[in-house]
């Protein structure tokens, strides 16, 4: 059964595939333990969401889980208002195509929009977004994916599957 931590781990090797280095240093850039990083990587390659031996995505199967099985195995619960960072439909690059009423946000302490509180995919994505401002785009859409109406997953379909054909 997947995790929070394979999606935060799955998200950036498809965004910083042509970085990535050793485990060690994927481990760090993303905040988790060494081990975690391994036993993610475990589960996401028994998933055949990844090669495990070459840090590889498997591109067609990451498409398929993260456009249609994503809001499934993690569906966004909408939580109450609070001070966080912008995602779903409240950032880039939805934010530019969609008006909405209501905005989402990860709660975060060093937040810049109020909003209702979506739980990001992992504890660590809110300030490795600040950290790498490259995957903030990327989960956001997810959560668009996860939490938004359909005109709002089409569009986060579009942009998703623009990005894994690109990379």
């Amino acid at each position: 059964m997947l995790k929070g931590i394979d999606n935060l781990v799955l998200v950036s090797l498809v965004v910083w595939a042509k970085r990535i280095g050793t485990q060690s240093a994927l481990a760090e850039d993303l905040r988790v333990s060494p081990a975690g990083l391994t036993r993610s990587l475990g589960r996401l390659d028994c998933a055949r969401l990844v090669q495990r031996r070459d840090l590889s995505v498997v591109r067609a199967s990451a498409k398929e889980y993260l456009v249609h099985g994503l809001r499934y195995v993690f569906p966004a619960r909408v939580g109450t208002l609070v001070r966080g960072v912008p995602t779903a439909h409240s950032a880039p690059p939805l934010s530019e195509e969609i008006r909405a009423s209501q905005e989402y946000v990860w709660p975060a302490d060093f937040g810049n929009m109020s909003g209702l509180e979506i739980a990001p995919l992992h504890e660590n994505v809110p300030a490795l977004c600040l950290a790498h401002p490259e995957l903030h785009p990327f989960f956001a859409v997810l959560d668009a994916l996860r939490v938004g109406r359909t005109r709002d997953r089409e569009l986060a379909r579009r942009h998703l599957e623009a990005w894994l054909d690109e990379r």
